[in-house]
């Protein structure tokens, strides 16, 4: 009778299960490369957003995607600059359309790009210049292969997919944007992954750190590095091994600082120039995603891999074994974060979260390093005591207060910290 009841209970879980094809969505207009007509915020501002899609492959559905989204931030950041942010979007999503049936997009566009739009509008209000366009691109690849309730059997394939995704041609977009924004010295870009889209995020774009920094080794002039490198990239909840991470921030502790460094009212006390990220990587502790599923697969998988001991490394002493730190995801890793975060709700709100900018906190609030108020909401970034990360490569847990699981990515709390993080760690 139990077996009967398992076989049932199996079927039914596959008939209220289905594939998901393999296919691209935005090559043609309306919906893409570029979404016609632009959206808007809700003082009527119109918002472009473009798309690049890539296959199980990692390579391009269009070779028209890319292009057209490039030209899009041109025409966006004519004359007086603009705001660009890119999304690479994790397990379970793709850029299906319409909005109401694409969760992860939906949000894109209305918790993050409209209120960046918004709050532009009274910052360059209050600083008195032009305002800027705000322009978004989502990249997208097959993240969903399986919706229903056995889902989460995809999760291992699609981690295998993402690997094959972040290869030449997430790295030439992501490069490329950032160079097109690059063309308009006021203009910012900001780059963001969730799930396996940070693994991708991650691979794209941290071998810039790594040879930027073996540049500055060499004697590259100072003023010349990063200078085709997003203000910033802020990976959620990343399922990607800690070893890649640890491989960027051993190369960067043994290179001099390299980021530009620029007082801001956020910054409590003065710090040396490694203390502007380049990356800000934040994992909620109750993510079980990558803080269990991930690194049971990866001990299976690695069982007839071979590693070695950290002797004469400066992880001896310090890490766990490299089969462990090649198991585990850099949020689940406590020797390699840098910062410990805090969350504080406030009374009374000192920002109108939906239209106004993040606001430093008042003297004397905090003792940590950055800390900001967006809202009713308060965070605070302190590095840890003793820390082996001292690089601008910020690894950080984040408490369920600000996401909850691995998915709670779009909830209000994180929405305000996000926005927090660019308008007050973006370099500029």
């Amino acid at each position: 009778m139990t077996m009967k009841r398992a076989v049932l209970a199996a079927l039914v879980a596959l008939s209220l299960s289905a594939c998901v094809s393999l296919r691209s969505y935005r090559t043609q207009p309306p919906y893409g490369p570029v979404e016609q007509p632009p959206f808007q915020d809700k003082d009527g501002n119109p918002i472009h957003i473009g798309f690049v899609e890539l296959d199980d492959q990692g390579l391009y559905w269009s070779g028209e995607q890319l292009p057209a989204s490039m030209k899009m931030i041109e025409a966006a950041a004519a004359p007086n600059g603009a705001i660009v942010a890119v999304f690479v979007h994790g397990w379970m999503n793709n850029a299906r359309y319409p909005d109401k049936d694409n969760g992860d997009l939906n949000n894109f566009k209305q918790d993050v790009l409209a209120v960046m739009s918004q709050h532009e509008t009274e910052a360059a209000r209050r600083e008195g210049r032009p305002r800027r366009n705000v322009a978004g691109v989502y990249v997208a690849w097959r993240g969903m292969t399986i919706k229903g309730k056995l889902f989460f059997l995809s999760f291992y394939d699609r981690h295998a997919a993402a690997l094959r995704v972040a290869d030449t041609q997430a790295t030439v977009t992501l490069r490329g944007l950032i160079a097109k924004t690059r063309e308009n010295p006021r203009s910012q870009i900001i780059v963001i992954g969730h799930s396996f889209g940070g693994l991708i995020t991650e691979r794209a774009l941290g071998p810039v750190l790594v040879t930027e920094a073996v540049r500055a080794r060499s004697g590259t002039l100072a003023g010349s590095l990063l200078r085709e490198s997003p203000d910033l990239v802020v990976l959620v909840n990343p399922a990607t091994n800690a070893t890649h991470a640890l491989g960027n921030v051993w190369t960067l502790k043994e290179s001099p600082d390299v980021v530009p460094r620029r007082p801001t009212l956020f910054h409590l006390r003065q710090q040396a120039l490694t203390d502007t990220p380049l990356i800000v990587s934040l994992t909620s502790a109750t993510d079980t995603a990558t803080g269990i599923a991930f690194p049971l697969a990866e001990y299976l998988g690695g069982a007839f891999m071979s590693f070695r001991n950290w002797k004469g490394t400066p992880m001896d002493g310090v890490f766990p074994s490299e089969r462990t730190v090649y198991a585990k995801t850099m949020g689940h890793l406590p020797q390699i974060w840098s910062h410990d975060v805090t969350f504080t709700r406030l009374a009374e709100a000192r920002t109108n979260a939906a239209t106004e900018p993040a606001a430093p906190c008042r003297e004397g609030e905090s003792s940590g390093e950055i800390c900001f108020v967006v809202g009713r909401d308060m965070f605070t970034m302190t590095p840890r005591a003793g820390r082996f990360n001292d690089t601008h490569y910020w690894i950080m847990q984040i408490p369920k207060t600000i996401v909850n699981g691995h998915s709670d990515v779009w909830n209000p709390v994180w929405v305000n910290m996000l926005i927090g993080m660019m308008e007050s760690l973006g370099r500029r």
